[in-house]
């Protein structure tokens, strides 16, 4: 399965609120994380052609361009070690995503 790329979620203060809150509950670091895509604006020549290649291949098929990812002063390291969640809490890590429609990664505190 091919993955959209992701960038930095934009949040507002509401669901940074509701981020730093979970952090709080899950007693881990929470990055949250949006697609870098946005559907292509196509001409209706290019509509009718995507549809009939859809029909061909007998699938749906989604026409998008690449967001610029630029998220200055915030690095990820590979050496970072994801938090070892229980299982209760990553069930509420999936519910907030689904409430947020964000992908969330969780890494430990620091201390």
């Amino acid at each position: 399965m091919v993955t959209p790329q992701m960038k930095f979620a934009h949040l507002d203060k509401t669901r940074e609120e509701n981020l730093h809150a979970l952090e709080t509950e899950l007693g881990c670091l929470l990055v949250a994380l949006e697609p870098a895509v946005q559907l292509a604006q196509l001409s209706i020549e290019q509509k009718k052609r995507i549809q009939e290649i859809e029909g061909e291949l007998g699938l749906v098929l989604v026409a998008y361009e690449h967001i610029r990812t630029e998220s200055p002063g915030v690095t990820a390291k590979s050496s970072e070690r994801l938090a070892q969640l229980s299982e209760q809490q990553i069930k509420r890590l999936q519910k907030a995503e689904e409430e947020m429609k964000l992908t969330l990664l969780a890494y430990p505190l620091r201390g």
